[in-house]
């Protein structure tokens, strides 16, 4: 619809309006912004304000009035023109009831990750707890290859809840990020893992902008993925993509078949039998929260390499 925002007078609306606002083209026309959004006009002058310094704006904050009394979310982008000899503006009007409801269905599921996280973090934990703190015990006492065997479990157990609490809150979108030193970061997580023989080798002195504490379980998780499936020995290498818009993380280990990548970021997903299949879909998720895109290819030595691109590179 094209408006006259001084006069507060719908100057012209087309069929389609009508059908979305259950008004009359005569009706409409009859009408002005005003009665389109009663409760939000606050909103409307901010978004006008806006359109009259930029010369155009887009808003999705914006309900519409309808001729049976119900609200429609909208979104409505807008620009100014001449019409009719008098400053006015155009506007078109996106009906986003559905996203609306997606929205809200992505809300309640993230409420019940976050539920699930908690059952989780407390009430699977403390009792998995007190079982390892009782086989420590018993294997002071008692020399039994049993108690062995259930501490191994019992650690299993432990490693399994951390990356299933690590999946759901992965794929959280990353609302605020950091300056974060690549190099820096890299030689941390580096300390944080179980390295046996393998070999660092890094060439990232960039800044990027992330989340630090997500970044972390994006490069230990790769790191762990290089050395638990390749050799003790892999040399693993994280170096600057050529076009700069991001990074990458390789090793010169056996590699994986390019009929199987598409795969590996599925969960569960393992070629180990003491693999939880956990790692590399909590990569996948991370990356994608960042808004960021990962893809698996051959590693300079014969090994596999992970391009992670779209970062924001400083």
């Amino acid at each position: 619809m094209i408006f006259d925002p001084e006069a507060d007078e719908i100057l012209e609306a087309n069929p389609q309006a009508s059908e979305l606002l259950g008004y009359t083209q005569e009706e409409l026309l009859s009408m002005g912004p005003s009665d389109i959004h009663p409760e939000e006009m606050d909103r409307f002058r901010e978004f006008l304000d806006t359109i009259r310094t930029e010369g155009s704006g887009r808003t999705d904050r914006l309900s519409c009035l309808t001729d049976s009394g119900e609200y429609v979310p909208a979104e409505i982008s807008a620009s100014t023109l001449e019409f009719g000899g008098r400053d006015s503006v155009l506007a078109l009007i996106r009906d986003i009831s559905e996203l609306r409801k997606y929205e809200r269905e992505l809300e309640r599921q993230n409420e019940r990750l976050e539920d699930f996280a908690s059952v989780i973090s407390h009430d699977l934990r403390n009792p998995l707890n007190v079982a390892m703190g009782r086989v420590e015990i018993a294997q002071r006492n008692f020399e039994s290859e049993h108690l062995e065997t259930a501490k191994s479990s019992l650690e299993r157990m432990e490693e399994m809840i951390g990356d299933l609490l690590a999946l759901t809150r992965a794929g959280e979108s990353v609302e605020e990020t950091d300056r974060v030193s690549l190099d820096s970061i890299v030689d941390g997580c580096w300390q944080n893992v179980d390295t046996r023989e393998a070999t660092l080798e890094t060439s990232v002195e960039i800044t990027i902008h992330a989340d630090r504490s997500r970044l972390r379980h994006v490069l230990e998780n790769l790191f762990r993925n290089a050395i638990e499936h390749g050799r003790s020995d892999v040399t693993i290498r994280v170096g600057t993509l050529s076009d700069n818009t991001g990074f990458y993380v390789e090793d010169d280990g056996p590699g994986i078949p390019s009929e199987d990548r598409d795969n590996v970021f599925e969960q569960g997903y393992s070629t180990t039998e003491d693999g939880t299949g956990f790692g590399l879909s909590i990569v996948k998720e991370i990356v994608e929260a960042h808004g960021w895109d990962i893809i698996v290819t051959d590693g300079t030595d014969g090994g596999v390499r992970f391009e992670i691109s779209g970062v924001e590179v400083e």
